[in-house]
């Protein structure tokens, strides 16, 4: 039986780990050798003289004491008898002693936290709950040793009140534990660590388009188009790398598709009713007829902008022109005004800028209120420049890829919509990982980071390339807006494993 100075009855320390051997009673100051080895009637034959002992308590009027407690000495006949009745445990306030050298025995860097489970002889220190069960640290037997923490399901049966104690014990206990107030032991708690997915947010899908025809890594970049007096008669257009541009209405079917002599297509963007999409060696330009929501060819001569290399597109509105910008996958960014000099509706495009981006890049948007134009380098930073050619090649990180930053290789799509920045953190391979971090637009201060999960009638998006958005109401079906990410693992409900484009409705992401 311990004793609340962390002794057993008969003065010895227990050590965790330790058999205790059987009891045996040492001379009494001023006494002769008790003869009696047996620890019940040890209890009664021990001399009620006072003499030196624990606590400011004589040794022999200690145990006399004891013998006063009909608790105490049931639970020592039951440790000599090894009765099959568990022992009575000393209260709960002791727990924490153990608790402590269990944890350093374990090598645990936080203390083991515990609880009393029902019924007799189990005990521990009552405490918070820990993760998804209690941790337990059970009462020790008359054999004393180290036991593994007891993990309690939810909706355990509720425990039963410690065993009473008498007025002698219970002073004992008390100052104890006000002695344990005053010592630091590693048994207070500590912070827990935040989780892996601490501070993302998930967004449940609110659609999907039918898959590309393309096979593999084939779906890439996705813009929307507004319809001027219809808003739910809007578009969302997408390449399929492997051989075609798509448009699809807001319920995701299929209206369009567009191919060339050349397969390859690389990024799309919108402004207005003017749609560019990079091929064959540079960049087309379309319009969007609203009254049959289908494409037709705006460029002049042999179809196509000459850029010298490209995939990653986008446009800017500028105040005398709009803008191209075509991103090699070497990292290099050119710059085209685009024209319409015999105001024939077809344009052809003069460069006006030439900047090194650094490594590979391929995502960029322009913000036409700001003037800003966001790059992202893949395994460096989401940068950005002014949209200005004349500008230059000066910039600013909005943040970085990790480890440095917050973004998951590879940076890939960014959008501009209401007041943030979005940019796609791909983590190909890592679904945790496969994040949408925004910015605000004004400040470039981190606004929040979220995952697009599955929803009713889409899988989540995952491996994303490219990502479009728009802010303002586009039907009953998205009524303040639309987030299209490209799912480069598409599962059910499309099926076929082809990739596609996931839809998301804008509040969700803003969270208003």
């Amino acid at each position: 039986m311990d004793l609340p100075d962390g002794r057993r009855g008969d003065g010895h320390r227990v050590q965790v780990g330790q058999a205790v051997a059987p009891v045996r009673a040492q001379p009494a100051q001023g006494r002769g050798d008790v003869r009696e080895r047996h620890p019940a009637r040890l209890l009664r034959q021990l001399p009620q003289r006072r003499g030196p002992g624990a606590l400011g308590v004589r040794r022999e009027e200690r145990v006399d004491r004891r013998q006063q407690l009909p608790g105490l000495e049931r639970a020592a006949l039951h440790a000599a008898e090894d009765a099959p009745r568990p022992l009575r445990s000393a209260p709960a306030q002791q727990a924490p002693h153990r608790v402590v050298v269990l944890a350093q025995q374990a090598g645990a860097d936080q203390p083991l936290r515990g609880r009393r489970e029902g019924g007799r002889g189990q005990r521990g220190q009552a405490g918070p709950a820990a993760g998804a069960g209690q941790e337990h640290v059970p009462s020790l037997p008359r054999t004393v040793r180290q036991r593994s923490p007891v993990v309690h399901p939810r909706g355990a049966p509720r425990p039963r009140a410690a065993p009473r104690v008498g007025p002698v014990l219970r002073t004992a206990l008390a100052a104890t534990a006000a002695l344990a107030l005053l010592v630091p032991t590693t048994a207070a708690a500590a912070p827990a660590a935040p989780s892996r997915g601490a501070g993302v947010i998930e967004v449940p899908a609110s659609g999907e388009t039918e898959p590309v025809r393309g096979t593999g890594d084939a779906a890439d970049d996705p813009a929307v188009w507004v319809h001027p007096t219809d808003p739910a008669r809007s578009l969302v257009l997408g390449n399929d790398k492997k051989g075609a541009l798509e448009t699809y209405d807001l319920s995701g079917r299929r209206l369009q598709r567009i191919t060339s002599s050349t397969a390859f297509w690389g990024n799309v963007d919108v402004r207005g009713d003017v749609v560019a999409a990079w091929n064959g060696g540079g960049v087309r330009v379309y319009r969007v007829d609203p009254r049959t929501r289908l494409l037709q060819p705006a460029t002049e001569g042999s179809g196509v902008v000459p850029t010298v290399g490209g995939e990653g597109l986008c446009l800017w509105q500028g105040p005398d022109a709009l803008h191209v910008v075509a991103i090699a996958r070497s990292g290099v960014l050119r710059q085209y005004r685009l024209t319409d000099d015999d105001r024939d509706g077809r344009v052809d495009g003069e460069l006006v800028r030439r900047v090194d981006v650094g490594s590979e890049a391929e995502g960029c948007a322009a913000d036409d209120g700001t003037g800003a134009l966001y790059v992202s380098e893949e395994d460096v930073a989401l940068w950005r420049y002014g949209a200005d050619p004349a500008s230059g090649a000066r910039r600013t990180a909005v943040d970085r890829v990790a480890p440095r930053g917050r973004i998951a290789a590879d940076a890939e799509g960014v959008t501009v919509a209401g007041d943030l920045v979005v940019v796609s953190a791909q983590a190909t391979g890592v679904r945790d990982a496969s994040l949408f971090h925004a910015y605000d637009r004004r400040t470039g201060a981190h606004v929040r980071t979220f995952r697009v999960v599955g929803g009713p009638g889409a899988d989540d998006c995952d491996a994303t390339d490219g990502v479009a958005a728009h802010e303002g109401y586009l039907g009953p079906r998205f009524p303040r807006g639309l987030l299209v990410c490209q799912d480069g693992h598409n599962a059910a409900p499309g099926g076929s494993g082809r990739q596609a484009f996931t839809l998301v409705r804008w509040e969700r992401v803003t969270g208003s």
